[in-house]
C-alpha cells in the first residue's frame, strides 16, 4: 500500500480548517448582527407586550398607527444604522476565535497557512515547525456562537421586555394569537381594529337542551373547518350571533342561503336565524370578502315519539282499568290518549270496530326523552262501553306535533258486578236506555215499578226521590240529554244501594289525586290546596271502608275490635311526603309516590270473614309474638345454665364448693308458666295447639325438675329440647297463619291498604321513603346483631325485641 505524501495530508488539513474558519465566521457574523439588532428587537417586543396586555384595543386608532409606523420605520432605520456601524468579522478574526476555543498558542492555524521564503537548508527545520503546529490546528473545535449582550446591555433592560411578554401572555390566554395578529394590522379607518364575533345556538326550549356556544375562528380557511367534526343540534335550533367591528355589513351563507345581519349604528351587527332545513351542513359568516367563522353543522331531526302496551288492561279491585304502556321519545311526550272502539255486538276478537269511539287523555303522560313504564287507571264502569270488546290503540304527541300510535289491541272492557237486586235491575234499565235512546220511554214503567217496591231497598228515602225524580224527568222529555241524565241517576242510586257512600268516596279520591298531580306543576299555593283536599278525601275514604269492614268484620263480645284498621298514619304520611318533594323540586319522586299511593287506593279491598276465623287467627298472631319472646329467654337461660355447669366443674377439680342452680330453677318456672299462658290463650280462641308446645311444656317440666335435683348436665338437655320445640311451634303458628290469610278474599294476606295482616312477615311491603333512611332490611339485620350481643342487659334486650316485633 502507497502512504500518502507529507503534501497531501498538509492539503487535507488545509481543507478541514478552511471549512471550519467558515463556520467560526459565520459564528462571528451572527454575533455582530445579534448584537447590532437587539435593541430594534427590544421595541418590536415591548409593542407586542402592549398588544398582549389589549392596549392598542383600548387606545384611539391614530396612536395604534402612529406607534406602529414608527415601531416598523424606526426599527428598520436603527437596524440599518447600526448594521452600518458594525466592525465586521474578516479571516484573521476567525483564525484568532478558533484558536482561543482551543486554547491553542504561537498561532498554529497561521504557520500552517503561511509559506515564508527560506535559505536552503532550512526547509527541514522549517517542514518539522510546520507539521507541529498542523498536527495542533487539526484538533481545534468550533464552539457555538457567543450570543451575549452583557457589554451591550450592562443594565439588563432586556428582561424588562421578556418579562412584559410572559406577563402579557398569561393575561391574554387564548386570546393571545388574536391579539397579536390584530397587532399587525392597525387601523386606516374610523372602524374599529378589533371584530368580536359571539354565536351560539339555543334549541328549542321542548328538547331541555343547553344552548351551544360556537367557537369558531376568526378569517377561517374552509380547508380548515370542513375537516372538523360538525356541531349536532336540533332541527330548529335558533342562531344567534353578535358580531362587533368592520366597516362593511356581515352576511350568513346557510346553504344557498345568504342572510344579512341587521345593523344597530355603524359597527353593530346582530343576527337571528331560525335552522329548519335538516339538510343544512355549513355555516359560514363573511364580511367584506374575508370570512370571520366557518362551522360544520349536522341538524338532528326531531323523531315521532312511539308508545305501546305493556300489557293487556286488567282490572283494579275497585273495578278501574288498569293499563300500563310504554313511552318513549327523543325529547318527551307532552300528551297521551287511548282511543276505545267497540266491536259490534257478537264480533270476535278480530271483528271490525263500530263508529263510536271513545277518547280517554291519559294522566301523568309528561316524559323527558327517555323510555318510560306508565301506569294509569281509568274507571269507565259507569260507560255504555263496559263489559264490551273494544280496539283500544294509543297515541301520544311530543311537543313538535308528531304523532306516535300503537298497535290496536282488542279486549274486554271491566264491566262492574252488583249484587243488590234492585241495583241489578237499575243497571239493566239504565243500559237498556243508553243502547236504544229513542225507546228509552219505554222503561218508565219499570223504574215506576221498582221505586214503589219500599221493601226492596229498605225504604231508603235518598233512594225513593232518586228513582221518582228520574220517572218524573223520563214522562216529561224523553230526549237523549234526558236520557243521559236519568242514566246517570240510576247508576248513582245502583252505587247507593250497593256499597253505600264507598263509591263517592272512591271517586272523590279519585278527583283529588287528579287534583294533586296537576297541582304539583303548579305554585307552591295551590300545592297547599291539593293537599289539605287529598288529605280531606282519603280520611273519608278510610272511614268509608272502615265502615264497610266493620259490617264483615268481627266484634269481641266483650265489645273491643280485634281487627286491623286501615293505617292512615301511613297514607298521611305519603301524602306529606310528596308535597316536600315537589316544593323541593323532586318531581319525579313526588310523580312516583303518587303512583304508589293510587296503587294502594285502587286495589284496597276490605276483607271479610267469620267471627270464629278472625278469633283464632288473632289467637294465632299473638302466640306467635310470643313464642318468638319465649323462645329467645329460654335461650337464654340455656346459656346460663351452660355457664354454671362449666363453672361447677372446675371448681370441682379444684375442691371448691359449688353452685347452686336455685335462681335457674325459678326462672324457668317462670318460662314454663309463660308457656302455660299461651296454651290458654289459643284455646279461648278455638285454636288448636301445635304439637311442638306440648313437647316443650314436657322438655321445660324436665328442665326445672333437673335444676332442683342440682343436675346441670340434664337442665342443658331439657332447655335445649324446649328450645328447639318452641321454635318448631312458632313456626308452624306462622304457616298456619300464612294458610288462613290465603284462603282469605284478597287471596294475598294483606290488609285492605295492601300491607300484611297481624303476625304476617312485613319485608313484603316497602313504605315509600324519598331518601331511602328507613330501610326495613337494614334495620332488621342491625336490630339481629345487636340483640346477639351476650353482654346485653335485660332492659337493653327487651328494647330491641320491641323494635323487632315493631319491624
Amino acid at each position: 500500500m502507497n502512504k500518502r505524501s507529507p503534501l497531501d495530508r498538509h492539503k487535507q488539513i488545509r481543507a478541514r480548517l478552511a471549512r471550519r474558519l467558515f463556520v467560526v465566521r459565520g459564528w462571528l457574523v451572527l454575533e455582530t448582527v445579534w448584537r447590532a439588532a437587539w435593541p430594534v428587537g427590544a421595541i418590536v417586543g415591548a409593542y407586542f407586550a402592549l398588544a398582549l396586555l389589549g392596549i392598542w384595543e383600548q387606545a384611539p386608532a391614530f396612536v395604534h398607527l402612529a406607534v406602529f409606523v414608527f415601531v416598523v420605520l424606526g426599527g428598520a432605520g436603527l437596524l440599518w444604522h447600526r448594521l452600518r456601524r458594525a466592525i465586521w468579522p474578516g479571516d484573521a478574526d476567525a483564525r484568532r476565535r478558533l484558536e482561543e476555543s482551543g486554547g491553542a498558542r504561537h498561532r498554529p492555524i497561521d504557520a500552517v497557512f503561511d509559506a515564508p521564503a527560506m535559505a536552503a537548508g532550512a526547509s527541514v527545520l522549517w517542514r518539522r515547525h510546520r507539521d507541529h503546529m498542523a498536527a495542533m490546528a487539526q484538533d481545534l473545535p468550533v464552539k457555538a456562537p457567543r450570543l451575549t449582550l452583557v457589554y451591550e446591555d450592562p443594565r439588563a433592560l432586556r428582561a424588562i421586555v421578556l418579562l412584559a411578554l410572559f406577563i402579557g401572555a398569561l393575561y391574554a390566554g387564548p386570546d393571545a394569537g388574536r391579539r397579536l395578529f390584530q397587532a399587525l394590522q392597525p387601523p386606516f379607518g374610523d372602524a374599529p381594529r378589533t371584530v368580536v364575533l359571539d354565536a351560539w345556538l339555543t334549541p328549542p326550549d321542548y328538547t331541555g337542551k343547553s344552548p351551544i356556544v360556537l367557537h369558531g375562528p376568526m378569517a377561517a380557511t374552509k380547508g380548515h373547518d370542513e375537516a372538523a367534526a360538525p356541531l349536532s343540534a336540533p332541527v330548529g335550533s335558533m342562531l344567534v350571533v353578535r358580531l362587533n367591528g368592520g366597516r362593511q355589513a356581515p352576511v350568513l351563507l346557510a346553504g344557498e342561503d345568504e342572510i344579512p345581519f341587521d345593523t344597530v349604528g355603524t359597527v353593530d351587527h346582530r343576527l337571528e336565524f331560525a335552522l329548519s332545513d335538516p339538510d343544512l351542513s355549513m355555516l359560514e359568516i363573511r364580511q367584506g370578502g374575508r370570512s370571520r367563522a366557518l362551522w360544520p353543522l349536522a341538524l338532528v331531526p326531531d323523531q315521532p315519539p312511539s308508545i305501546s302496551f305493556a300489557a293487556t288492561p286488567t282490572q283494579s279491585r275497585r273495578q278501574a282499568m288498569r293499563l300500563t304502556y310504554v313511552v318513549n321519545d327523543d325529547y318527551g311526550v307532552t300528551d297521551a290518549s287511548l282511543t276505545l272502539v267497540p266491536l259490534p255486538e257478537g264480533a270476535q276478537a278480530s271483528g271490525t270496530p263500530g263508529d263510536d269511539r271513545l277518547e280517554i287523555a291519559l294522566r301523568g303522560a309528561q316524559t323527558r326523552g327517555e323510555a318510560a313504564s306508565l301506569v294509569v287507571y281509568e274507571d269507565l264502569t259507569a260507560h255504555p262501553f263496559a263489559g264490551r270488546l273494544v280496539t283500544a290503540v294509543l297515541s301520544a304527541t311530543d311537543a313538535a306535533g308528531q304523532t306516535g300510535k300503537s298497535d290496536a289491541l282488542v279486549f274486554r272492557l271491566p264491566e262492574r258486578v252488583f249484587s243488590h237486586p234492585v241495583a241489578k235491575e237499575l243497571v239493566a234499565i239504565r243500559k237498556d236506555m243508553l243502547v236504544s235512546p229513542a225507546r228509552a220511554s219505554k222503561e218508565t214503567d219499570r223504574i215506576d215499578r221498582v221505586s214503589r217496591d219500599l221493601d226492596a231497598y229498605d225504604g231508603d228515602l235518598t233512594v225513593f226521590a232518586a228513582l221518582r225524580s228520574a220517572y218524573w224527568r223520563m214522562n216529561s222529555d224523553s230526549s237523549r240529554k234526558a236520557v243521559a241524565e236519568v242514566g246517570e241517576i240510576l247508576w248513582e242510586t245502583a252505587l247507593r244501594l250497593e256499597d253505600g257512600q264507598m263509591s263517592l268516596a272512591t271517586r272523590s279520591l279519585r278527583d283529588a289525586l287528579d287534583q294533586f298531580e296537576e297541582a304539583l306543576e303548579g305554585g307552591e299555593d295551590s300545592l297547599d290546596q291539593a293537599t289539605a283536599a287529598l288529605e280531606a278525601m282519603m280520611q273519608q275514604f278510610l272511614s268509608q271502608m272502615a265502615r264497610q269492614q266493620s259490617e264483615t268484620a268481627p266484634m269481641r263480645t266483650d265489645g273491643t275490635q280485634r281487627m286491623q284498621v286501615v293505617g292512615s298514619d301511613m297514607l298521611q304520611q305519603m301524602i306529606r311526603q310528596m308535597r316536600d318533594l315537589a316544593a323541593a323540586g323532586e318531581m319525579d319522586a313526588a310523580k312516583a309516590m303518587l303512583d304508589q299511593l293510587r296503587d294502594i287506593m285502587e286495589n284496597a279491598s276490605a276483607n271479610s270473614m267469620t267471627a270464629e276465623d278472625y278469633e283464632r287467627m288473632m289467637a294465632a298472631s299473638r302466640a306467635a309474638e310470643a313464642l318468638e319472646g319465649l323462645s329467645e329467654d329460654q335461650r337464654t337461660l340455656l346459656n346460663q345454665t351452660s355457664r354454671q355447669t362449666l363453672v361447677n366443674r372446675l371448681r370441682e377439680k379444684n375442691g371448691q364448693p359449688q353452685g347452686g342452680f336455685d335462681s335457674l330453677g325459678v326462672q324457668q318456672q317462670g318460662l314454663g308458666q309463660r308457656l302455660n299462658d299461651i296454651l290458654q290463650g289459643l284455646g279461648d280462641g278455638g285454636m288448636e295447639a301445635p304439637g311442638g308446645l306440648e313437647q316443650a311444656m314436657q322438655a321445660m317440666e324436665d328442665a326445672g325438675r333437673a335444676l332442683s335435683e342440682q343436675s346441670g348436665p340434664g337442665a342443658i338437655r331439657g332447655q335445649a329440647e324446649a328450645v328447639r320445640a318452641l321454635d318448631e311451634a312458632k313456626g308452624a303458628l306462622e304457616q298456619m297463619l300464612e294458610q288462613a290469610m290465603q284462603q282469605m278474599p284478597s287471596g294475598n294476606g294483606l290488609d285492605p291498604l295492601g300491607r300484611p295482616q297481624p303476625g304476617m312477615n312485613t319485608r313484603g311491603f316497602e313504605l315509600p321513603d324519598i331518601l331511602d333512611a328507613r330501610q326495613v332490611e337494614r334495620i332488621l339485620e342491625e336490630l339481629r346483631q345487636r340483640i346477639s350481643n351476650p353482654d346485653l342487659s335485660d332492659e337493653e334486650r327487651q328494647y330491641l325485641r320491641r323494635l323487632l316485633r315493631r319491624f
